[in-house]
């Protein structure tokens, strides 16, 4: 018995804490009220900002100017945020024939991109605890 209660409280003291955090993502800047907004999320700089790549893709409707999304079931550790107003509810960021993002973007810390898709590093935030990301929407 004394064993095994000697175990748990060893194996308490190194546990990684996998209590899920709670994120409040607040887009603004949204133009126009239809479509939907799209929140990728990534936890790793392999496949950033892929399609298909996130660990996980919340999609709400764009029905007013800011969308407020509360995202609990992460745990801690470093996160990038992606965001797309999706006006045509294709489920994709839609391109011009010079490759410049038709619809609105945004990232995490608000990063604006130079000619290309910023790093994960750039966009990563640390999630622990409670978090609030507020994410402006950019159009090009």
């Amino acid at each position: 018995m004394k064993k095994s209660v000697l175990f748990f409280c060893l194996l308490s003291a190194f546990a990684v804490n996998t209590v899920a955090q709670k994120v409040t993502v607040n887009v603004t800047n949204i133009k126009e009220a239809k479509g939907n907004i799209l929140i990728g999320i990534y936890n790793s700089p392999v496949n950033f900002a892929k399609i298909g790549s996130q660990i996980k893709m919340v999609s709400v409707p764009a029905d007013s100017e800011t969308v407020s999304v509360e995202i609990t079931d992460l745990k801690e550790g470093e996160y990038a945020f992606t965001i797309l107003h999706d006006k045509n509810a294709n489920g994709k960021c839609d391109f011009n024939l010079l490759g410049i993002p038709k619809e609105s973007i945004g990232f995490s810390n608000n990063v604006k991109p130079k000619l290309k898709t910023p790093s994960f590093n750039d966009v990563k935030v640390n999630v622990k605890d409670s978090l609030m990301l507020k994410i402006k929407l950019l159009t090009f």
